[in-house]
């Protein structure tokens, strides 16, 4: 098992080598009507405003930009200085805030839709966020 495990390490290294070469030949341009400088980071940002409400592993997120996990966090973080899971709760709260002031469903709902576990682990996550409960946000900005 040694021998498999440091044929993985030796095939990450090269391919985070491969990357870096390819990325320092053929630099992403920037100002071509994109949010984010590097293009992993870009499609990985797309897929994720396009499919928040779904779980998802950052493998599986690598996977979606053809990379590894190591990189795809390390690109994460120098584009948006916001780890991938930092990204996607800050999504995920984006379009919980909408819910709650454009609908009327329950806050198990919103949390669904939104992409959380379950109501508690969303109404923790909001309110670290917004300095409010669901419904307190709801009621400051009109909506009950």
């Amino acid at each position: 098992e040694e021998g498999a495990l440091a044929v993985y390490k030796r095939e990450h290294l090269l391919e985070d080598i491969l990357l870096q070469v390819c990325e320092e030949s053929y630099p992403y341009e920037i100002g071509q009507g994109k949010e984010f400088s590097d293009i992993t980071v870009e499609k990985v940002a797309k897929y994720l405003d396009e499919n928040i409400a779904q779980k998802f592993s950052v493998k599986a997120l690598a996977r979606v930009c053809a990379t590894n996990p190591s990189t795809l966090n390390f690109k994460f973080r120098k584009v948006t200085n916001k780890s991938v899971w930092e990204y996607v709760s800050e999504k995920r709260i984006e379009l919980a805030k909408k819910l709650l002031l454009t609908t009327t469903y329950k806050v198990g709902e919103i949390a669904l839709k939104s992409g959380f576990e379950n109501a508690y682990y969303f109404s923790t996550a909001f309110k670290k966020s917004e300095n409010l409960s669901p419904k307190q946000y709801r009621i400051k900005y009109g909506v009950l």
